[in-house]
Order: structure tokens, then C-alpha cells, then sequence
């Protein structure tokens, strides 16, 4: 894994070489010092051969943000080779939605009931009491996590807490998708209340998004940025649309998203 330390220098030296244009309209940029810190949280974590949490502090830090929002001036593949040099992690999902597991040991002396030994890496879900009967599957690409829309006063950013209750109501809805085009069904915002809708970064913007009776587009923009975890402890950069206005939908409204 040599080949690790020495791309991610490269990969800093040329993203420090100038300023980002927004790859999505009022993107995060990120600060040079968080630049910085997330390179060296990852570059130690090398160091300390810890891959696994080198990989998660990449895939959710500033260093791949600023990398996608250069992605016009960098060498293509740029950053699928940086992620192919920290190795291939391990995903894991919960009911299908990705879950934050983290490797605890790496070479665990294992004898199975015949009596054959060999070495075992363990891993464990970062959260416990996550229920009974789940489907756990892994997998080496990162699966989908999880698009929520609904009601919530925060004015900007909208906080963590605030996201994964959305759905706490039959006033919002959530579901884990890989693209945006959907038709969310009776959304109801109230007085005081903001349209919120929330996904993964790494899925591009939405295109529209329209009142489902009428047509008509809906007034808002996207606003701050988010690290977001999810119910099951993974993190991950959340894109979160607001509504200019509250109280656009009192008596509920589907919402056609594009």
C-alpha cells in the first residue's frame, strides 16, 4: 500500500493549486484548513495501516468534496484511482441501507468445528441494538443510502436530527434510492414549516421539482451542505433543498422531483 501515501500527496498538491468552481449550484467549498486536516486524518490513518477508517475518512471528508468540485481540471479517474489505491473496503447494508460497520481485528486466529485454523478479520456495526431480524449483506462498492422529504423549521442548515425526522410522520417520506427522479406522495407543510428534501452528494442534483396537481415549479434552492448520519451510524455529504416559502402545502401535496 505504498501507493497510497504518495497519489494522496499528489492528489493534495493539485487540488491546493487553485480555487473550485461549483460543481452544483451553492455548492460547499471547502476551507483550505479542512482541506488540510481531512489529508492528514486520512494520510495518518495509512500510516497506522488502518485502511478501512482511512477509506471513510475519504469518502465522507473535504479532500474527495474538493475533488469533485474540481472535477473539470483534474486528470479523469482521478478519484476512482485514489479510492482503488486505499484499497477495496468492505460495505455493509441493513435492510438495505448502508451501515457503518468498523474492522476490529485483522488477523484473528480462527478454529472452525473441524478443526481448521487460518487468520479472521472481525468487524462490527457501529451501533448496537439495531433490531432483531435484519438482513446484513456486504459488498465491495458503496451501496445507497437513504433520500428523505419533509417538513421541518430549520431555516439553514437543516441539523442532523431534523433530517432523519422528515419521515417521522405520514407528513414526510424517506426510501433508499440511487437517483432522483420520483414522485413523493402527500407531502404536507404547515405554517412555520420549510419543504426539505435531503440526499447523498454523490448523486447529482435534481433537475425539477414541481407541485404534482398544478406543475408549476416549486420557489427554493439548495442550501448548506450536511455531514449526515444516518440511522444506522454511517456518514456521508447530504445535498439539502429548502423552499423559499412555509406553509406551501397545509392540506398535503404530492411533490414530482426530476
Amino acid at each position: 500500500m505504498r501507493l497510497a501515501p504518495a497519489l494522496l500527496t499528489a492528489v493534495f498538491v493539485v487540488i491546493a493549486g487553485g480555487p473550485a468552481p461549483a460543481h452544483h449550484v451553492g455548492t460547499y467549498v471547502p476551507s483550505d484548513n479542512a482541506i488540510s486536516a481531512n489529508f492528514k486524518q486520512v494520510k495518518f490513518s495509512i500510516q497506522a495501516g488502518k485502511f478501512d477508517v482511512a477509506r471513510r475518512l475519504f469518502e465522507t471528508g473535504a479532500v474527495r468534496a474538493e475533488m469533485r468540485a474540481q472535477a473539470a481540471r483534474l486528470p479523469a479517474g482521478l478519484e476512482e484511482a485514489t479510492r482503488a489505491a486505499l484499497g477495496a473496503g468492505l460495505y455493509f447494508t441493513i435492510e438495505g441501507e448502508i451501515a457503518a460497520f468498523t474492522e476490529k481485528q485483522t488477523t484473528l486466529s480462527h478454529t472452525n468445528d473441524s478443526g481448521f485454523a487460518e487468520d479472521f478479520r472481525t468487524w462490527r456495526s457501529e451501533y448496537a441494538n439495531i433490531g432483531p431480524d435484519k438482513d446484513v449483506v456486504v459488498s465491495t462498492t458503496e451501496p445507497n443510502n437513504r433520500f428523505y422529504m419533509g417538513p421541518a423549521t430549520d431555516v439553514d442548515p437543516i441539523s442532523n436530527a431534523s433530517i432523519l425526522a422528515l419521515d417521522d410522520t405520514a407528513d414526510g417520506e424517506s426510501g433508499v434510492y440511487s437517483s432522483q427522479a420520483r414522485t413523493w406522495t402527500a407531502i404536507k407543510i404547515e405554517a412555520g414549516e420549510y419543504l426539505w428534501y435531503c440526499h447523498p452528494d454523490r448523486v447529482a442534483d435534481l433537475a425539477t421539482i414541481k407541485d404534482g396537481t398544478t406543475g408549476f415549479a416549486i420557489a427554493g434552492s439548495y442550501r448548506t451542505n450536511v455531514t449526515h448520519t444516518n440511522q444506522y451510524g454511517y456518514q456521508e455529504a447530504y445535498r439539502c433543498w429548502r423552499s423559499d416559502n412555509t406553509g406551501i402545502y397545509p392540506s398535503g401535496e404530492n411533490i414530482v422531483v426530476t
